[in-house]
């Protein structure tokens, strides 16, 4: 089956061909009609690509997947680094695409990085060989609801009640329209064009069930001062319903609800015809506007990050519903921690995964987890995108490191801790509080705002570096809003930018490779305080106390630890069964270093 694409190179005359992990919307998670590097080479990742060139088959990923590239990948691929370099060892020639699933961004620094002699070619040439390839589904949509019975007991409890009077004081945005954002950006005859399934969510403030892990739906948006076209498929697909967390709408009710804005809905299927159709003249887009489009429009595409940055700045509500969630996601991985570590149940990774998904749909507001749980014992902990295997949790002096999130209907959660059983070594405990001094250290920064992003990151790095080490991945993404777990803007890295108000993680991490993996994710928004920006800490789960060498912590890191400790304490213990509270005390302590 895997010959059958080098096979067609030929029957279309080219030297290559590029099969990229994506689908036309340029989406993160891709649905099951999307899989297409699944398909051929068996990876399951996020980040895969895969060229045919002429009898070669080769693989491409970043740092975060290679190990868990080489566990995966079928017989004859080879992992490589670059793509193009070995597209340019040819001295002339034609390579086929895709062009509906490339970005106009990628393929820009793509074109501009092979030879002029190398030409590209639209072609899809895999879906004819998928021969049980499924279709895509197009779900029922849905508005979510906000409150249940434990959120509103929650919200009046005074040791949550003032972290949330917190959040009121030093956040000042209020919610926006979303559409009439947009609009508003536009002057005269101009339009907006969304292909991204999340700008698309959010400018409807709808939510969907298409692909899993995102709650999206496929659709396209068009958007002009005085009318707004929407494509949607056919909503027949049937989610589970559930009362507290959400409730189903039709057409007839996107209709009625968008009246005012002219409303028109066309169908899904029918987006690429409507684009012939397009008179006006400036076009805004995303640069992650799929190339086709791009190339059909390229006259009057100007391409825009507005509806991106509209998106990243969180309002007051959204911020304090995230800090509910991640409370409601620290109840429950306290409670699978006390569970493995006083039960010691014989269990796999794949088990520890279910197990924690079990326990996150006792909340009532719980909608899908917003991706697969990372779940590495010893040695797979160092993959740092390992996909949880069958492999045996060991409780013999091994790190298992556990990365998690979840979609509530009140925000969306990412969160990475690394639990130790036995009597953990000296390498590892040294290792764990260079990580564990780094996120206390970031959090902990204050810069100007041109600054905060690269302070964050050298702060998260900083005592790692300090002992030659480092590790492989970014410090820290943006987060959307009952979206993608991944949103970008921002980007927490050397090069970045936060903005006030934007939701992002802090990651900082260490991998032992064949050994362990250690990494410690909180979640964080940013605020001004005197012209200098902050991060809010809204992640409240433990680290393992049993894990850190006390004397490497300075007086302000066993401080913030302690203050730490102290909000985790405050927000969990009540919610808690017997192991997950035993636990929590035995972790949440008081830090004494002399």
């Amino acid at each position: 089956m895997n010959l059958l694409p080098l096979m067609n190179l030929y029957k279309h005359g080219l030297d290559g061909y590029i099969v990229f992990n994506s689908d036309e919307h340029l989406s993160e998670f891709v649905g099951d009609a999307d899989k297409r590097v699944e398909f051929l080479s068996g990876f399951t990742g996020s980040n895969g690509t895969i060229t045919y060139l002429k009898e070669n088959k080769f693989f491409y990923t970043d740092s975060r997947y290679t190990l868990m590239a080489k566990k995966q990948l079928k017989i004859g691929f080879k992992v490589r680094e670059n793509i193009v370099n070995d597209i340019n060892q040819l001295e002339k020639g034609k390579i086929g695409l895709n062009k509906k699933l490339i970005s106009y961004q990628r393929y820009k620094s793509l074109r501009n990085s092979i030879k002029e002699e190398i030409e590209f070619v639209d072609v899809e040439l895999i879906d004819s060989l998928w021969k049980d390839k499924l279709k895509k589904i197009s779900k029922e949509l849905f508005t979510c609801v906000e409150e249940s019975i434990f959120y509103k007991k929650l919200i009046q409890k005074p040791t949550v009640k003032k972290y949330l009077d917190e959040i009121d004081r030093l956040v000042k945005q209020d919610d926006i329209d979303p559409l009439e954002a947009v609009k508003g950006y536009l002057k005269g005859d101009e339009a907006y064009l969304l292909t991204e399934l999340g700008d698309i969510a959010w400018l409807l403030n709808l939510r969907g069930a298409d692909i899993q892990y995102v709650p999206e739906f496929y659709s396209y948006a068009y958007v002009k001062k005085d009318k707004i076209y929407v494509f949607l498929g056919d909503l027949n697909g049937k989610v589970d319903k559930n009362p507290y967390t959400f409730e189903t709408v039709n057409k007839d009710w996107i209709l009625e609800k968008y009246k005012d804005h002219n409303i028109e809905i066309l169908d899904y299927n029918n987006f690429y015809e409507f684009l012939d159709k397009i008179k006006e003249e400036k076009i805004y887009a995303s640069e992650n506007i799929n190339q086709y489009i791009y190339e059909k429009l390229e006259q009057k595409i100007h391409i825009s990050s507005f509806v991106a940055e509209t998106k990243s700045i969180k309002s007051r509500r959204q911020l304090k519903n995230v800090f509910i969630a991640n409370i409601f996601d620290g109840v429950a991985l306290v409670n699978l921690f006390g569970y493995l570590e006083y039960q010691r149940p014989d269990i796999t990774e794949i088990e520890v995964a279910e197990k924690l998904k079990d326990l996150k749909k006792r909340n009532e507001l719980f909608l899908m987890e917003s991706f697969r749980s990372i779940v590495g014992s010893g040695d797979n902990g160092a993959i740092i995108h390992h996909d949880s295997s069958d492999k045996k949790i060991d409780y013999e002096n091994t790190l298992l490191l556990i990365d998690a999130g979840s979609q509530y209907s009140i925000g969306t959660t990412d969160i990475s801790r690394t639990l130790g059983f036995g009597k953990p070594t000296v390498d590892q405990i040294k290792n764990y509080t260079l990580v564990l001094k780094g996120q206390l250290e970031a959090s902990m920064v204050m810069a100007p705002q041109r600054y905060f992003s690269s302070a964050v990151d050298i702060a998260a790095r900083k005592y790692l570096w300090e002992s030659q080490k480092d590790y492989g991945h970014g410090t820290g993404h943006g987060v959307g809003y009952v979206l993608d777990v991944h949103e970008m803007p921002p980007n927490v890295s050397i090069r970045g930018e936060v903005k006030p108000h934007q939701l992002y993680s802090i990651e900082p991490g260490f991998y032992a490779e064949g050994k362990y993996g250690i990494r410690l994710e909180n979640l964080a928004f940013s605020y001004s305080k005197n012209n200098f920006l902050r991060s809010f800490i809204l992640t409240p789960v433990p680290i393992q106390i049993t894990l850190v060498d006390k004397s490497l912590l300075t007086g302000n890191l066993y401080e913030c630890l302690d203050k730490y400790n102290k909000m985790v304490k405050e927000l969990l213990l009540d919610y808690l069964d017997e192991d997950g509270r035993n636990w929590l005390m035995n972790n949440a302590r008081m830090i004494n270093i002399h």
